[in-house]
C-alpha cells in the first residue's frame, strides 16, 4: 500500500522487510499488484457512491455460493 500514498521511505523500508523475511522478487511485485487492485476497487466502489450494506449483502451471497459443495 505504500506504492499508492506513494512513501518512497515506506515503499524502502517494507521491500527491505520483506526481503529480510524471505520475500521474493515475484511476490513483492505480486503484493503490489494486489494494492493496486486494492485501491481501483476503492475507488470505483466510492467514486460510485455503491451502498455498503447492498454490497456487503451481495458479497455474502456470493461467498455463499461459492461454499456450496459441488455436485456432480
Amino acid at each position: 500500500m505504500a506504492a499508492q500514498i506513494p512513501c518512497t521511505y515506506c515503499i524502502y523500508f517494507h521491500t527491505a522487510a520483506a526481503k529480510a523475511n524471505g520475500a521474493s522478487d515475484e511476490e513483492i511485485r505480486e503484493a503490489v499488484a494486489m494494492a493496486s487492485i486494492t485501491r481501483h476497487w476503492s475507488t470505483v466502489l466510492n467514486g460510485m457512491q455503491v451502498d455498503p450494506v447492498v454490497f456487503k449483502h451481495e458479497t455474502d451471497e456470493v461467498l455463499r455460493a461459492a461454499a456450496k459443495p459441488k455436485t456432480q
